[in-house]
């Protein structure tokens, strides 16, 4: 364990870890409502069923590389809503696109959730559009029993988000990435920020609402590979270009831990080197770290 009184995410602000490449691969994300503190397993608390039916689609995958593997994440509001059942919003990758598309609908039960379904709409989202919706959703991540920096800075944004008016605020269970607490989820953009401060929100929510990508702690967005996530926001940050229509990143892989990324500004074309190497200090990266790891460390050329 960690030989020290100093959270997590304070150790990865002390350490400036960069945040671009940790939000995790997903091909598309599920956000389910619930109305009960979240339970250290959330998902399995909130439904059961689905939870099974997950682990199942995330073995496969990680034998063979084939099938769904979305992110499945309970989320609830401080007070119960007002809404008729429970409300359930997905979120589906545009391809070649800064974007998702957003769905919500209801079910009676979350029991009722039929896997089938959901893969359909993910699938096939335009037989949907009925459903498709353009509300900006800000989900925080408040579940302090995976780490407790989740809810020290989960709780301080979530109460912070509320007084935004323009958009619907929500807690969501475990991200993943604990270290860059506080963590954001925004819809339908799909982009995650970390490391992110009540004094950073109103610009946050601005430039989400603008269609823009904000200039600091961005993690990465559904449907992105890690590496492509990275190459995005360097590329962003080398042209200073953060409207999500401003630029475009396609990758090469010309070995182990070398990309040519080629980006795409309207018409014009230019060629950058990523490269990925690994830290040899390690840390600790969350507060029940039993054994301390490495780090991705990246150089943009």
């Amino acid at each position: 364990m960690k030989s020290n009184n100093i959270i997590c995410s304070t150790e990865s602000l002390i350490r400036q870890e960069p945040t671009e490449g940790t939000l995790g691969e997903y091909d598309g994300a599920w956000f389910i409502e619930g109305h009960k503190p979240f339970p250290r397993l959330a998902l399995a608390s909130v439904a059961p069923a689905l939870a099974r039916t997950n682990l199942g689609w995330w073995d496969e995958y990680q034998r063979t590389g084939r099938g769904p593997h979305p992110r499945i994440l309970p989320i609830r509001q401080s007070t119960k809503s007002a809404r008729t059942g429970h409300q359930n919003l997905l979120l589906v990758p545009v391809p070649d696109q800064n974007t998702c598309r957003q769905f919500e609908f209801s079910s009676s039960s979350i029991e009722e959730l039929e896997p089938e379904f959901l893969l359909e709409l993910t699938a096939k989202p335009a037989s949907f559009a009925h459903l498709e919706t353009e509300t900006v959703r800000a989900i925080v991540c408040t579940h302090g029993k995976v780490d407790p920096c989740c809810a020290k800075s989960g709780n301080a944004l979530y109460r912070t988000l509320l007084k935004q008016q323009a958009i619907e605020v929500w807690q969501g269970a475990h991200f993943g990435g604990c270290r860059f607490a506080g963590n954001i989820w925004f819809l339908p953009s799909g982009n995650c920020y970390g490391h992110v401060a009540p004094e950073n929100v109103h610009e946050l929510v601005k430039a989400e609402q603008q269609q823009q990508v904000f200039h600091t702690g961005f993690r990465g967005r559904l449907g992105q590979s890690t590496i492509g996530s990275v190459a995005e926001y360097r590329a962003r940050q080398h042209y200073d270009l953060w409207e999500f229509e401003a630029l475009h990143v396609q990758l090469d892989r010309i070995e182990r831990n070398l990309w040519l990324v080629k980006v795409s500004l309207g018409d014009q074309q230019y060629n950058h080197h990523l490269s990925r190497s690994f830290s040899l200090e390690t840390h600790y990266l969350t507060c029940e770290s039993e054994e301390p790891s490495n780090t991705s460390t990246y150089e943009f050329q």
